[in-house]
């Protein structure tokens, strides 16, 4: 297990793409923030890029989003009629930029992340929102693998 925490947060998948035709297109605040996040993971994260790049390995990555304050519940709820707890921001869609990210710098396919887990939070005080990013590779569960039961790759099982 090894795990990093990005400084900067990313935009929704609504946000960094837009479809022309039949594809999907990363707009230039989704090259932008790719950009940013390889390279911080080249500079500050040596050794959790090394940890993807084993070839054909299984990963499980842990992603947990620490938003802005008040970005997930709502101040009025429930004391005003009407207004939902939460707020609508949605983490998992979130995950897609960062995790190409990754891959372009381990220089490995994200296909190989068989388990893919999002959790938001608020920042704590003082902090600034950014991304807490833990990973497990095959020789050992992660906390979904443990609650499932150990993941085995297909080769093993025989």
């Amino acid at each position: 297990m090894i795990g990093i925490r990005i400084p900067f947060f990313p935009p929704s998948v609504n946000e960094a793409y837009f479809t022309k035709g039949n594809l999907r297109v990363l707009r230039p605040e989704g090259k932008r923030f790719k950009l940013e996040v390889q390279n911080y993971l080249g500079k500050y994260c040596a050794d959790f890029l090394r940890l993807f790049q084993r070839p054909d390995e299984e990963y499980e990555i842990l992603f947990i989003m620490h938003f802005a304050p008040d970005t997930i519940y709502s101040k009025t709820w429930p004391e005003k009629e009407g207004v939902r707890r939460h707020k609508k921001n949605d983490a998992s869609n979130r995950v897609k930029l960062i995790e190409d990210a990754i891959a372009s710098c381990a220089g490995f396919d994200d296909a190989q992340n068989i388990i893919s887990s999002v959790m938001k939070t608020e920042v704590s005080p003082g902090q600034q929102p950014g991304v807490e990013i833990w990973a497990w590779g095959e020789e050992e569960d992660g906390p979904v693998a443990s609650f499932v039961g150990r993941r085995t790759p297909p080769a093993a099982r025989s």
